[in-house]
């Protein structure tokens, strides 16, 4: 089963320029840019949200990928979650396209055909791979919003992802990078984040 660990951070966004210029990521390869839009999908009785899954649709480039992520984000913001993707031909979500038993499992046939979009996200990613300290980690830098209905709320982050090596270099590697800018654990991942908007139009609707 593939597995994601990965360290979120918030940070304001007046300090991201001071990120850019950091010694380490300076040093590092020019940053790929990739601006990406993301769609989200659950049951109209939010089945997926319910066992800690996500399912995503998300245009890089010229492909859809669909991913499915199932665990939470620890309150250091340290999170390790099981991950499935497959390419698709559009926005259109298709679980059936997944071949692993588990996320089968997490998808079934009622599941899979009630899905409706439900939120989305918006923003713009700067990242380096950097070989630190014989591990490889992808330093990522989000800029944007998380939208649903009428609600928004800004993405502002900072995201470490192990590759390979080892786990607590996450924690070295951002306190290196927090030298003279503040920041700060982010518990909530950007789904939990768009749940808590898409849930709060939907109690606000039925007042």
């Amino acid at each position: 089963m593939p597995v994601e660990i990965e360290l979120k951070l918030s940070i304001a966004p007046t300090d991201i320029p001071k990120l850019y210029r950091h010694s380490r990521l300076n040093a590092a390869k020019i940053p790929q840019l990739a601006d990406l839009f993301t769609i989200y999908y659950d049951t109209p009785g939010l089945a997926l949200m319910q066992r800690h899954c996500a399912l995503r649709v998300r245009k890089q480039g010229s492909d859809w990928i669909q991913t499915l992520k199932c665990g939470q984000s620890g309150a250091d913001g340290l999170s390790t979650y099981a991950e499935w993707e497959v390419t698709l031909p559009n926005q259109q979500p298709n679980p059936a396209l997944f071949c692993e038993a588990e996320a089968q499992a997490l998808l079934p046939t009622d599941v899979a055909n009630q899905l409706q979009a439900i939120f989305r996200t918006e923003f713009r990613r700067h990242s380096w791979l950097l070989d630190f300290h014989g591990s490889l980690i992808e330093v990522a830098i989000d800029e944007g919003s998380v939208y649903s209905g009428a609600h928004s709320t800004p993405i502002s982050e900072l995201e470490l992802e192990l590759k390979q090596g080892d786990p607590n270099l996450l924690k070295i590697l951002a306190d290196q990078l927090a030298d003279g800018i503040h920041l700060s654990a982010e518990p909530r991942s950007k789904a939990a984040r768009g749940y808590a908007l898409y849930n709060t139009q939907h109690s606000s609707s039925s007042e």
